[in-house]
């Protein structure tokens, strides 16, 4: 499978669990893994048609994860390490572009992909509104940003809401290849 036309959810979430299964027994190599990252991309194009569930984002967020690690721990020719990372970075931020697409104004939503041992991603994703923003701040996880920073700016003219997102890398470095480029510890 290299690309998937339709499905549901129930399908989709079972697609990106099967990517992660594949791609954690680490007999992947990069091409494959490219190609795992396209099918994860299917699936999220997929779901964004039809509001990208939490259960469908964890999944796809699941498989980009295992990619990830499997990428990091294997011994591949950094320039293509580079490339699958630069991929799947892009995928989070789909996938977050996508869980910004499923939301009201106002609403919060939360995708996790974080493991038993504490690794993974996890996206939070906020439409709050200029006018709260302006008077109340932006609180989203770990990004903090003081109400007195919008001051004196024109944002209600401009548009109603904000569209914020907020990826964790935890236990986990999308750009790891550049440990070996270093030549130390980069995460």
């Amino acid at each position: 499978v290299t690309e998937i036309v339709e499905g549901d959810d129930q399908t989709l979430q079972q697609l990106g669990d099967s990517v992660s299964q594949v791609v954690a027994t680490g007999t992947l190599d990069t091409e494959s893994l490219k190609k795992a990252a396209d099918i994860l991309d299917s699936c999220l194009n997929l779901a964004t048609g039809s509001g990208l569930s939490v259960e469908v984002g964890s999944s796809i967020l699941g498989g980009i994860a295992t990619i990830g690690k499997t990428t990091s721990t294997a011994t591949t020719p950094t320039g293509e390490a580079k490339s699958v990372s630069t991929k799947l970075v892009s995928l989070v931020s789909n996938l977050g572009e996508a869980a910004l697409g499923s939301i009201e104004p106002g609403q919060t939503k939360e995708i996790n992909s974080v493991d038993e041992s504490g690794e993974g991603i996890k996206v939070a994703v906020s439409k709050p509104s200029t006018a709260e923003a302006a008077t109340s701040g932006l609180q989203l996880k770990q990004l903090s940003i003081a109400a007195e920073a919008f001051a004196g700016r024109r944002l209600d003219g401009l548009c109603g809401t904000l569209s914020v997102q907020v990826t964790e890398w935890l236990k986990s470095n999308p750009f790891s290849y550049t440990e070996e480029v270093l030549g130390t510890t980069a995460s």
